[in-house]
Order: structure tokens, then C-alpha cells, then sequence
């Protein structure tokens, strides 16, 4: 479980509004959790980004237990451009050549 302060942002009523670092899921899950996250599979969001940005928006999600008790989902958010796609199609649609970096995490009260 997480030991740490949690940040402030965590306890507020619109918890869910919120982008969230690594830094801060681990002291809100621990670093087994954020672990267990990022080993999990990711699939696109179908989400349209704003202002013809043409990247394409990813989440991996698990369920995981907060400080208090709360039942959880925490995503991590990743982005790919028209560069990874590329990437893939000359892989032969093999997405594990680009280099997945975590955009930021976010969480959902369940």
C-alpha cells in the first residue's frame, strides 16, 4: 500500500478532473501497484484530441484499493504519433518497437 502523504488533489470531491505523476499514484497505490500498472496492455481511447492534434490517445487500466478503502480504477495515458505508426507498419504491425512513455495517470472512483 501506498506510504506516503497523498497529494492534495487526491482528497478533493473532483478527484477524477485530475492529471496525476508517477511520483503521486505511488503514494496513492504504492510502487507494486504503478508497477503492476505499467506491465498491463494498453488499447486506444478512441478519444479525439483537440486542435487537429493528430496524435492517438492510449490507456492501460487497473482496479486498485486507496488509502482509505476506496475502490479504484488508475489509468496510465499514453500518446502515439504518425511517426509510431511507422514504426509499426515497417514491423510488420509489431506495436512493442516504439517506445511507450506514460503521458500521465489518472484516477476513477469506482
Amino acid at each position: 500500500m501506498a506510504n506516503q502523504t497523498q497529494p492534495t488533489k487526491y482528497y478533493q470531491p473532483n478527484r477524477d478532473d485530475h492529471k496525476y505523476t508517477g511520483a503521486e499514484i505511488v503514494s496513492i497505490i504504492g510502487s507494486v501497484g504503478l508497477d503492476r500498472l505499467h506491465g498491463t496492455n494498453c488499447e486506444p481511447t478512441n478519444r479525439l484530441l483537440p486542435d487537429c492534434d493528430d496524435r492517438c490517445e492510449w490507456s492501460a487500466l487497473i482496479e486498485a484499493t486507496g488509502p482509505d478503502g476506496d475502490n479504484l480504477l488508475i489509468s496510465a495515458i499514453y500518446y502515439t504519433t504518425p511517426d509510431d505508426d511507422q514504426i509499426v507498419e515497417d514491423n510488420g504491425g509489431d506495436w512493442g518497437g516504439i517506445n511507450w512513455v506514460v503521458d500521465h495517470y489518472t484516477i476513477l472512483t469506482r
